[in-house]
């Protein structure tokens, strides 16, 4: 969420350059890439809150066949928007490479902001913990 609303911000943004300075398919387009990267990467958060409490093996099969669906499908969307008039292919392209700056910064950003244990709190030390090499 902390990621998603700064690239909706940044599309809309996009959105309203494209009415003011280009025509409705560049608007569309940074429309459509700008949806493009919050179902790319929206469907990463999803599938990794899912599978948190899983096997990472689960957990590793699950995010790489989300990824091979995703660039599959993505490659479907992009031939079906190759042919249309109404969405230009170049604001797309800028927006879905903006909009993937934006979101990892700023999912990086939120990443950096949560506390990160060296342990897990309520956890018992062990008699190794103390000694770390000395």
């Amino acid at each position: 969420r902390r990621a998603a609303l700064p690239t909706v911000a940044a599309t809309a943004v996009g959105v309203l350059l494209a009415i003011v300075v280009g025509d409705r398919a560049d608007a569309l387009g940074v429309l459509v890439g700008g949806l493009i990267v919050l179902v790319f990467f929206g469907v990463d958060v999803v599938t990794l809150t899912v599978c948190a409490e899983l096997d990472p093996a689960v957990t590793f099969l699950a995010v790489m066949s989300e990824y091979l669906t995703k660039i599959l499908v993505l490659a479907v969307v992009l031939v079906a928007l190759s042919g249309q008039d109404a969405v230009d292919g170049r604001a797309v392209a800028v927006t879905v490479g903006v909009g993937t700056v934006v979101f990892l910064v700023f999912l990086v950003i939120a990443h950096l902001r949560v506390p990160t244990f060296v342990v897990e709190p309520g956890q018992p030390r062990t008699d190794d913990a103390d000694d770390h090499g000395t």
